[in-house]
């Protein structure tokens, strides 16, 4: 069994527990937008039992050799943490919405991954993993309107019970696997 995934399997199944948490509870108050999810995402961090000490949206840069070419803000940031067993900083990354986001959150934090080898900042600098948060967008079962048989459904409705549809939550945890920081390796998946 690999190491890496044993280490980070608690802290894995943590996250992807309050991922899950937020996307059932969310929906009743806010339209499930990426922003609205990593902030509850961020206050069930804080109050959970064992608390994981994520700090969101920390500044960094992305670089062109040894030259800054654009500030970036991880959605969350992952100090060393002895409660956790982290020696070194998670990168963490969030996505709402369509399989392409779940595509592009890797490419995203990916290049955070590689651009943090030349950060001024030791504790991102030693980044080596990261963790990306998706959550699948879906539909409720409410007509859209688009049509006239859901416009006639619609102007119908004398009672409706407002039951959204849970998202799908994926969390990955990947490690950086060469010394060129090009190449990653998925360790553990949570669906």
């Amino acid at each position: 069994m690999n190491i890496k995934k044993i280490k980070f399997e608690p802290l894995l199944k943590e996250i992807y527990r309050l991922s899950k948490k937020v996307s059932a509870d969310l929906p009743f108050h806010a339209t499930g937008i990426e922003k609205q999810l990593q902030e509850a995402l961020s206050y069930e961090f804080r109050k959970a039992a064992k608390s994981i000490e994520a700090v969101r949206e920390f500044y960094a840069e992305i670089y062109y050799k040894d030259f800054p070419v654009k500030d970036y803000r991880p959605d969350f940031m992952i100090f060393p943490d002895k409660n956790w067993s982290l020696d070194n900083t998670l990168i963490v990354e969030t996505k709402f919405g369509s399989l392409k986001e779940l595509a592009s959150g890797r490419e995203e934090l990916f290049r955070y991954l590689y651009s943090a080898q030349q950060s001024s900042i030791k504790e991102l600098r030693n980044a080596n993993m990261g963790i990306l948060i998706w959550w699948e967008s879906m539909g409720t079962d409410m007509p859209p309107g688009g049509s006239k048989a859901d416009r006639d459904t619609l102007l119908d409705i004398d009672t409706a019970e407002y039951i959204p549809g849970e998202f799908k939550v994926v969390v990955e945890l990947w490690a950086i696997e060469d010394s060129k920081r090009k190449k990653f390796k998925k360790i553990l998946s949570l669906i």
